[in-house]
């Protein structure tokens, strides 16, 4: 079914070229990703990418292989989120702290090829479209811009200054048909209509793009506040373009552990609680829908009913000695669950491939 990465350490280990002022990047060990936002990856690949310091790392699970991104013109900033293509030959990364970039790369020859300015403190979340031609950025709270892009042609299609209806955005996404974004955070899961595919206002040089944000009616969880929200962009024996985005469901985890689904123009569908303190992020293939939560533990549940299939504990991916990934396609539910205070938090997952889970 699924297999399991564990990244561990927190290291960044430099090597100096003697005679030179330049550093050299030999090795990243560890990362600095603080929530779901610095982890991503492809659904074509074995890639998946996650932010190091000033570091995009992009790591190849079934090679076992690094590269990495960077900004070598000038001072680099500390990143805060990820983003990657479906196809992993875009990789976008936001910085933190004044005048932050969104910086694009080339996933294949690791150049960066795009630095777009339209934050003032920094990006919290950002998504790529499913066709990688545009992508949503959205600032820290104090910023409070949501931005979007045609990254090719460096045009900001329209940027919106959020109320203080939202007071803070922790994740963003697209519709398949990317008319759309979705965008959670505390006390608000919303919304976002775009006049028209924002790829087709970009082809056309209109830059009269409006975007209005709409709160989903969330009933009896009304003043939840939300960690993640996803519109997968996988489905079976289906294609993008043959996908609307009323057919597709719209996942979204809260900050005490609920898992809910919805469809797009309306309320929340289904919910079903993790019974875990606390849930971080979430990730979805064909099959499964996985929640990160605290103590090292990720849970999953069927992706159309719900339903529990099992768990993934950190205890067993450190028993195994073979190799940096676990099988996780023997006994799911008998995967021990024995929790600890010293175990760390599962803060991020994402499954790099329809099979292959990280966390």
């Amino acid at each position: 079914m699924d297999q399991l990465l564990n990244i561990q350490s927190n290291n960044l280990h430099l090597a100096c070229i003697l005679g030179h002022t330049r550093l050299i990047l030999e090795e990243v060990i560890g990362l600095t990703t603080k929530n779901a936002n610095g982890l991503a990856s492809s659904i074509s690949t074995s890639k998946c990418a996650y932010i190091a310091g000033c570091v995009v790392v992009l790591y190849d699970v079934d090679a076992g292989t690094q590269s990495y991104l960077m900004v070598s013109n000038r001072m680099p900033k500390p990143l805060s989120c990820v983003a990657l293509s479906r196809d992993a030959r875009v990789v976008a990364a936001g910085e933190s702290g004044p005048r932050p970039a969104v910086l694009i790369w080339d996933g294949i020859t690791s150049t960066l090829i795009r630095e777009l300015k339209g934050h003032q403190y920094g990006i919290a979340c950002m998504a790529l479209s499913p066709d990688g031609k545009c992508l949503a950025s959205i600032g820290f709270p104090r910023d409070g811009y949501i931005c979007l892009w045609d990254w090719r042609s460096k045009m900001l299609i329209t940027k919106v200054k959020a109320t203080l209806q939202y007071p803070a955005f922790a994740s963003v996404s697209f519709s398949l048909d990317a008319k759309f974004i979705v965008t959670a955070g505390k006390k608000h899961l919303s919304f976002w209509k775009v006049g028209s595919s924002p790829s087709f206002r970009a082809s056309t040089r209109s830059t009269s793009v409006s975007m209005q944000g709409k709160p989903i009616n969330l009933g009896h969880c009304d003043g939840w506040s939300f960690v993640a929200v996803t519109c997968p962009s996988w489905t079976k024996n289906s294609s993008v373009k043959r996908i609307h985005a009323s057919e597709s469901p719209i996942y979204a985890l809260t900050d005490t552990g609920i898992l809910c689904i919805l469809q797009f123009g309306s309320s929340i569908t289904n919910s079903v609680e993790l019974e875990v303190e606390k849930g971080f992020a979430l990730s979805t293939s064909n099959s499964w829908v996985a929640c990160a939560c605290d103590s090292g533990v990720v849970k999953l549940f069927g992706i159309s009913s719900l339903k529990y299939a099992g768990s993934l504990c950190y205890t067993e991916a450190k028993r195994c000695k073979k190799s940096n990934v676990v099988d996780c396609n023997t006994n799911i539910s008998q995967v021990g669950l024995q929790s600890s205070p010293s175990l760390p938090d599962a803060i991020a997952c994402q499954f790099s491939t329809l099979e292959k889970l990280g966390k």
